[in-house]
Protein backbone atom coordinates (compact mmCIF):
# COMPACT_ATOMS: atom_id res chain seq x y z
CA UNK A 1 0.00 0.00 0.00
CA UNK A 2 1.31 3.55 -0.89
CA UNK A 3 1.41 5.83 1.85
CA UNK A 4 3.79 8.43 0.23
CA UNK A 5 3.01 12.13 -1.22
CA UNK A 6 4.86 12.08 -4.42
CA UNK A 7 2.75 14.38 -6.74
CA UNK A 8 0.62 15.44 -3.95
CA UNK A 9 0.09 18.52 -2.56
CA UNK A 10 -1.62 18.76 1.01
CA UNK A 11 -2.89 22.34 2.68
CA UNK A 12 -1.85 22.84 6.21
CA UNK A 13 -3.32 25.66 8.57
CA UNK A 14 -1.47 26.36 11.69
CA UNK A 15 1.45 25.45 9.40
CA UNK A 16 4.19 27.89 11.04
CA UNK A 17 4.77 25.58 14.18
CA UNK A 18 4.16 22.47 15.71
CA UNK A 19 2.17 19.91 14.66
CA UNK A 20 1.11 21.79 11.44
CA UNK A 21 4.77 22.41 10.69
CA UNK A 22 5.88 18.75 11.60
CA UNK A 23 3.10 17.78 9.63
CA UNK A 24 4.14 19.86 6.62
CA UNK A 25 7.95 18.65 6.83
CA UNK A 26 6.80 15.24 6.76
CA UNK A 27 4.74 15.83 3.59
CA UNK A 28 8.17 16.97 2.26
CA UNK A 29 10.45 14.52 3.08
CA UNK A 30 7.73 11.61 1.70
CA UNK A 31 7.83 13.58 -1.97
CA UNK A 32 4.46 15.90 -1.31
CA UNK A 33 4.53 19.49 -1.96
CA UNK A 34 2.96 21.84 0.86
CA UNK A 35 0.92 24.97 1.41
CA UNK A 36 1.30 26.65 4.42
CA UNK A 37 -1.14 29.03 6.11
CA UNK A 38 -0.75 30.96 9.28
CA UNK A 39 -1.64 33.95 10.69
CA UNK A 40 2.00 34.32 12.30
CA UNK A 41 3.63 36.22 9.36
CA UNK A 42 7.14 36.13 11.10
CA UNK A 43 6.59 31.96 12.11
CA UNK A 44 5.65 31.68 8.11
CA UNK A 45 9.11 33.43 7.63
CA UNK A 46 10.65 31.09 9.74
CA UNK A 47 9.31 28.09 8.89
CA UNK A 48 9.96 28.52 4.93
CA UNK A 49 13.55 29.40 5.95
CA UNK A 50 13.55 25.54 7.58
CA UNK A 51 12.06 24.24 4.86
CA UNK A 52 14.19 26.09 2.05
CA UNK A 53 15.63 22.87 1.01
CA UNK A 54 12.16 21.37 -0.57
CA UNK A 55 12.43 24.78 -3.39
CA UNK A 56 9.05 25.62 -5.08
CA UNK A 57 7.38 22.07 -3.28
CA UNK A 58 6.61 24.58 -0.49
CA UNK A 59 4.00 27.50 -0.78
CA UNK A 60 3.41 29.88 2.31
CA UNK A 61 0.41 32.45 3.05
CA UNK A 62 -0.51 34.27 5.70
CA UNK A 63 -4.33 33.70 6.34
CA UNK A 64 -7.18 33.88 8.78
CA UNK A 65 -8.57 30.53 9.22
CA UNK A 66 -11.86 31.69 10.70
CA UNK A 67 -12.02 33.95 7.72
CA UNK A 68 -13.41 32.71 4.48
CA UNK A 69 -12.80 35.33 2.03
CA UNK A 70 -9.03 35.38 3.53
CA UNK A 71 -9.10 31.37 3.51
CA UNK A 72 -10.51 30.92 -0.06
CA UNK A 73 -7.84 32.75 -1.67
CA UNK A 74 -4.78 31.88 0.28
CA UNK A 75 -6.42 28.43 -0.89
CA UNK A 76 -7.03 28.86 -4.60
CA UNK A 77 -3.52 30.40 -4.67
CA UNK A 78 -2.54 27.87 -3.45
CA UNK A 79 -3.87 25.45 -5.98
CA UNK A 80 -2.73 28.05 -8.68
CA UNK A 81 1.05 27.40 -7.79
CA UNK A 82 1.03 23.29 -6.57
CA UNK A 83 -1.62 22.55 -9.70
CA UNK A 84 -3.58 20.57 -7.46
CA UNK A 85 -5.05 19.86 -4.13
CA UNK A 86 -4.94 16.04 -2.49
CA UNK A 87 -5.33 16.77 1.34
CA UNK A 88 -5.92 19.38 3.96
CA UNK A 89 -4.66 19.19 7.64
CA UNK A 90 -7.55 22.21 9.21
CA UNK A 91 -4.73 22.45 11.95
CA UNK A 92 -5.32 26.24 13.51
CA UNK A 93 -6.21 26.38 16.77
CA UNK A 94 -5.93 27.88 19.94
CA UNK A 95 -5.93 27.14 24.08
CA UNK A 96 -7.72 28.28 26.72
CA UNK A 97 -6.59 29.98 29.97
CA UNK A 98 -8.53 27.72 32.68
CA UNK A 99 -11.48 30.03 33.71
CA UNK A 100 -14.32 28.72 36.15
CA UNK A 101 -17.68 28.89 33.69
CA UNK A 102 -19.05 31.08 35.98
CA UNK A 103 -16.44 33.74 35.09
CA UNK A 104 -16.10 32.41 31.41
CA UNK A 105 -16.41 35.76 29.98
CA UNK A 106 -18.53 36.33 26.35
CA UNK A 107 -15.41 37.14 24.46
CA UNK A 108 -13.43 34.07 25.75
CA UNK A 109 -16.22 32.21 24.24
CA UNK A 110 -16.55 33.81 21.10
CA UNK A 111 -12.21 34.08 20.63
CA UNK A 112 -11.96 30.54 20.97
CA UNK A 113 -15.16 29.46 19.01
CA UNK A 114 -13.73 31.15 16.40
CA UNK A 115 -10.81 30.02 15.93
CA UNK A 116 -11.02 26.43 17.07
CA UNK A 117 -14.83 25.46 15.60
CA UNK A 118 -15.42 28.49 13.08
CA UNK A 119 -11.81 27.82 11.87
CA UNK A 120 -12.00 24.08 10.92
CA UNK A 121 -15.59 25.16 8.97
CA UNK A 122 -14.02 27.47 7.03
CA UNK A 123 -10.54 26.06 6.18
CA UNK A 124 -13.00 22.69 4.61
CA UNK A 125 -15.65 25.20 3.25
CA UNK A 126 -12.31 26.90 1.35
CA UNK A 127 -10.33 23.73 0.46
CA UNK A 128 -13.45 21.28 -0.30
CA UNK A 129 -14.80 22.51 -3.82
CA UNK A 130 -11.42 22.07 -5.24
CA UNK A 131 -11.70 18.31 -4.00
CA UNK A 132 -14.83 17.79 -4.94
CA UNK A 133 -13.99 18.62 -8.22
CA UNK A 134 -11.22 16.05 -8.39
CA UNK A 135 -13.33 13.54 -6.52
CA UNK A 136 -10.48 12.42 -4.54
CA UNK A 137 -8.95 13.84 -1.76
CA UNK A 138 -8.62 13.40 2.52
CA UNK A 139 -9.22 16.05 4.85
CA UNK A 140 -8.03 15.47 8.71
CA UNK A 141 -8.86 17.96 11.38
CA UNK A 142 -7.02 18.15 14.58
CA UNK A 143 -9.46 18.30 17.08
CA UNK A 144 -8.19 17.33 20.90
CA UNK A 145 -8.93 14.59 23.81
CA UNK A 146 -10.64 17.62 25.50
CA UNK A 147 -13.71 17.02 22.71
CA UNK A 148 -13.97 13.55 24.48
CA UNK A 149 -13.41 13.94 28.01
CA UNK A 150 -15.09 16.97 29.94
CA UNK A 151 -11.74 19.15 31.72
CA UNK A 152 -11.79 21.50 34.80
CA UNK A 153 -12.59 24.93 34.03
CA UNK A 154 -11.73 24.72 30.10
CA UNK A 155 -15.44 24.36 29.31
CA UNK A 156 -14.95 26.84 26.07
CA UNK A 157 -12.14 24.66 24.72
CA UNK A 158 -14.17 21.43 24.84
CA UNK A 159 -16.92 22.60 23.24
CA UNK A 160 -14.94 23.76 20.48
CA UNK A 161 -12.98 20.29 19.86
CA UNK A 162 -16.25 18.64 20.65
CA UNK A 163 -17.46 20.66 17.61
CA UNK A 164 -14.55 19.74 15.71
CA UNK A 165 -14.96 16.14 16.07
CA UNK A 166 -18.82 16.04 15.13
CA UNK A 167 -18.16 18.83 12.20
CA UNK A 168 -16.03 16.17 10.82
CA UNK A 169 -18.35 13.40 11.09
CA UNK A 170 -21.17 15.37 9.51
CA UNK A 171 -18.31 16.40 6.55
CA UNK A 172 -17.57 12.25 5.75
CA UNK A 173 -21.06 11.90 5.31
CA UNK A 174 -21.57 14.74 3.40
CA UNK A 175 -18.27 14.13 0.85
CA UNK A 176 -18.06 10.73 0.78
CA UNK A 177 -20.39 10.74 -2.33
CA UNK A 178 -17.59 12.57 -4.14
CA UNK A 179 -14.50 10.18 -2.94
CA UNK A 180 -13.25 12.90 0.03
CA UNK A 181 -12.48 11.44 2.94
CA UNK A 182 -12.83 13.31 6.15
CA UNK A 183 -11.39 12.10 10.04
CA UNK A 184 -10.21 13.17 12.83
CA UNK A 185 -6.83 13.31 15.02
CA UNK A 186 -7.45 14.22 18.58
CA UNK A 187 -4.15 14.30 20.56
CA UNK A 188 -2.82 14.93 24.31
CA UNK A 189 -0.90 17.00 25.71
CA UNK A 190 1.94 17.60 22.76
CA UNK A 191 5.31 19.40 23.30
CA UNK A 192 4.90 22.34 21.70
CA UNK A 193 4.63 26.28 21.87
CA UNK A 194 1.01 26.13 23.56
CA UNK A 195 1.87 23.83 26.57
CA UNK A 196 5.08 26.27 27.23
CA UNK A 197 2.03 29.11 27.45
CA UNK A 198 -0.32 26.82 29.44
CA UNK A 199 2.87 26.53 32.05
CA UNK A 200 2.82 30.36 32.54
CA UNK A 201 -0.47 31.26 32.04
CA UNK A 202 -1.44 27.99 34.64
CA UNK A 203 1.58 27.07 36.59
CA UNK A 204 4.52 25.20 36.55
CA UNK A 205 2.68 22.15 38.26
CA UNK A 206 0.57 21.76 35.34
CA UNK A 207 3.20 19.25 33.11
CA UNK A 208 3.42 16.70 36.26
CA UNK A 209 -0.07 16.99 36.56
CA UNK A 210 -1.13 15.83 32.95
CA UNK A 211 1.85 13.19 33.29
CA UNK A 212 0.87 11.56 36.44
CA UNK A 213 -2.25 12.69 37.35
CA UNK A 214 -4.15 15.30 39.55
CA UNK A 215 -7.05 14.35 41.50
CA UNK A 216 -7.99 18.19 42.33
CA UNK A 217 -7.66 18.48 38.11
CA UNK A 218 -9.67 15.44 37.54
CA UNK A 219 -7.05 14.00 35.08
CA UNK A 220 -5.95 10.88 35.18
CA UNK A 221 -2.47 10.81 33.83
CA UNK A 222 -0.51 9.43 31.11
CA UNK A 223 -0.31 5.68 31.36
CA UNK A 224 2.84 6.16 28.84
CA UNK A 225 4.25 8.39 31.04
CA UNK A 226 5.31 10.93 28.79
CA UNK A 227 3.71 13.78 26.77
CA UNK A 228 3.76 14.14 22.70
CA UNK A 229 5.88 14.95 19.83
CA UNK A 230 4.99 16.71 17.61
CA UNK A 231 6.04 13.77 15.34
CA UNK A 232 3.57 11.26 16.91
CA UNK A 233 0.74 13.54 15.78
CA UNK A 234 2.18 14.04 12.57
CA UNK A 235 2.71 10.55 12.05
CA UNK A 236 -1.31 9.56 12.51
CA UNK A 237 -2.04 12.61 10.57
CA UNK A 238 0.04 11.43 7.31
CA UNK A 239 -1.68 8.20 7.92
CA UNK A 240 -4.92 9.26 7.47
CA UNK A 241 -4.27 11.59 4.45
CA UNK A 242 -2.63 8.55 2.85
CA UNK A 243 -3.74 6.09 0.78
CA UNK A 244 -3.23 3.53 3.55
CA UNK A 245 -5.89 4.97 5.01
CA UNK A 246 -8.29 5.24 1.92
CA UNK A 247 -10.97 3.25 3.20
CA UNK A 248 -11.29 4.84 6.55
CA UNK A 249 -13.52 7.79 6.97
CA UNK A 250 -15.81 9.71 9.83
CA UNK A 251 -13.22 8.39 12.43
CA UNK A 252 -11.56 9.93 15.30
CA UNK A 253 -8.24 8.78 16.44
CA UNK A 254 -6.70 9.75 20.05
CA UNK A 255 -3.07 9.81 20.09
CA UNK A 256 -2.45 10.85 24.24
CA UNK A 257 -0.12 8.29 25.18
CA UNK A 258 -3.37 6.07 26.67
CA UNK A 259 -4.81 9.39 29.17
CA UNK A 260 -8.23 8.86 27.45
CA UNK A 261 -8.82 5.05 28.16
CA UNK A 262 -8.62 5.42 32.20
Amino acid sequence: MNTGFSGKAIAVTGGASGIGLETARQVLEHGGSVAIFDLDAQGLDRAKVGLAQYGDRVFASVADSADLRSMTRATDQAVEKLGRLDGLVANAGIRMRSVPFTKLDEDTWDQIMRVNLRGVFVTCRAAAPHMIAAKAGAIVTVASISGQVARLDQSAYCASKAGVIQLSRALALELAQYKVRVNSVCPGTVNTAMIQKAIKQDGENILHDRIYGSAARFRTGIPLRRIAETDDVANTILFLLSDAARHITGQTLVVDGGESII
